[in-house]
This record gives C-alpha cells, sequence and structure tokens, in this order.
C-alpha cells in the first residue's frame, strides 16, 4: 500500500480529502514525522460522507518509540502509517464497523466499545475488542442495513419549495383578513370604550375597530394625536 509522508510543520494544515487535514494524523507523541495512507485517507472520508456526521481520529500514525510506549506491536498497522482509529459523532462503533465490513472488506477491522480500528493491510482481518480476538464477521449486517435504509429515506425527502412573492402576499392577506374577523378579548372591555367616546379610536368606513389586526405607524401616529386633543380638552 502506498504511503506520503508529511512533515507536522510544513504541512499540518494541508488538506488530503474534503474533511480530513494533515495534522489530524499525527503522532501523539508531537513529532514532526507524520506517514498516511491515501487509501485509509478514501475510507475515512467515505465514512463521514456516509453517515454525514464528523469523524474524530483518535489515534493514526505512531513512531515506533511511541508504539512501544503505549503497548502497539512492532508490526503494528499505525507504525507504517496505515491505519486509523475512528470514532463518528453520535454513531455506534457496531454501526461503523458494520459499514466497514459492508464496504470495505478485505481491510484490517477492529471493533472496540468506543471506537473502531481501519487499516489498509491489503487483506481481510477482523477482531473485537483485543487484536487476539479473531472473528470473522462481525454479524452486524442488519445495522448496517438500518442506517441504510435511514440515510436513504433522508435523501428521498424532497426539497422544500421556495414561495414566489405572489403567494406570499396571497398568504398574508388571507392572514390579516382573518385575524381582522376576530372579536377583541373582554378585558379590553373598559379600554375599548374609553378609546372610543375620546374618539381616538374610530374604525374603518364601516365602522368597524378590527381590534385584533395590527396597527400601522400611520395609524399609531393618528391615535396619538386624537389623544393629544382629547387631553386638551379635558384640561
Amino acid at each position: 500500500m502506498s504511503v506520503k509522508e508529511y512533515s507536522l510543520k510544513k504541512d499540518g494544515d494541508k488538506k488530503v480529502s474534503k474533511d480530513f487535514s494533515v495534522r489530524e494524523f499525527r503522532c501523539k507523541d508531537g513529532s514532526d514525522k507524520i506517514l498516511i495512507s491515501p487509501e485509509t485517507v478514501k475510507i475515512l472520508q467515505s465514512v463521514r460522507d456516509y453517515f454525514g456526521r464528523p469523524v474524530k481520529i483518535n489515534s493514526a500514525y505512531r513512531t515506533p518509540a511511541y508504539n512501544k510506549k503505549v503497548g502497539g506491536v512492532s508490526s503494528s498497522q499505525h507504525v507504517k502509517g496505515t491505519a486509523c482509529d475512528i470514532a463518528v459523532e453520535g454513531v455506534p462503533p457496531k454501526a461503523v464497523a458494520a459499514y466497514l465490513e459492508a464496504m470495505f472488506p478485505d481491510s484490517g477491522i477492529g471493533l472496540y466499545n468506543t471506537f473502531v480500528h481501519i487499516d489498509t493491510r491489503g487483506r481481510k482481518s477482523y477482531w473485537k475488542d483485543t487484536g487476539s480476538n479473531v472473528v470473522s464477521t462481525f454479524g452486524q449486517g442488519k445495522l448496517y442495513e438500518k442506517y441504510k435504509a435511514a440515510k436513504q429515506d433522508t435523501e428521498k425527502q424532497p426539497e422544500e419549495e421556495e414561495m414566489t412573492q405572489a403567494e406570499f402576499d396571497k398568504m398574508m392577506n388571507h392572514y390579516l383578513e382573518e385575524l381582522a374577523k376576530k372579536a377583541p378579548h373582554k378585558w379590553s372591555e373598559a379600554d375599548r370604550k374609553w378609546a372610543e367616546e375620546k374618539d381616538i379610536v374610530r374604525g374603518d368606513s364601516d365602522g368597524e375597530k378590527k381590534y385584533q389586526s395590527f396597527v400601522t405607524k400611520e395609524e399609531v401616529t393618528a391615535m396619538l394625536h386624537r389623544m393629544a386633543e382629547a387631553e386638551k380638552k379635558d384640561s
């Protein structure tokens, strides 16, 4: 499998795919050298695109010294730059493993409680919890189909049609007409009576006050002026 070498200092912010940068594959000991397998990156991007959620890389490239420090075997795919331990936000590891098994069967896949190991060693190798707990299959096909069906249902949802200005105006006119028909509340009866007696609220040409309607600045200005005139008469 092809592997590319990068520098954390020089290439850290460089994109290796749409959603992943070199920095995310660095060794946790802070060393500058980073080995990355393009094939592994493609798999991670595929996982990101399928689930539509962020993919956190818990561990990718490891220097031999760091790999030994964390208890990894000397032949670990992490040392070769071909492996990643990942977790998908909001998705159980079993579902991630099910997807990888279905889409990339000839890979190294390890299923753990909180993450999934994926590597491009060039041959099939599955295990659960530890590298010695080898299995022939994860038996999570139904879980993969469940996520696949949910994704397809989401994709089939029709896009909302944009409303034209004419349609919006028609909808708003209907809303305002219905609002104007509503009767005022009982609690405002005394206030309404006072406003009408003071000639502050006059209503339209038909005498309709339409107390539940919105008030324009023009109407507010007129009412304020009438109120001021009423106060002059009372003083």
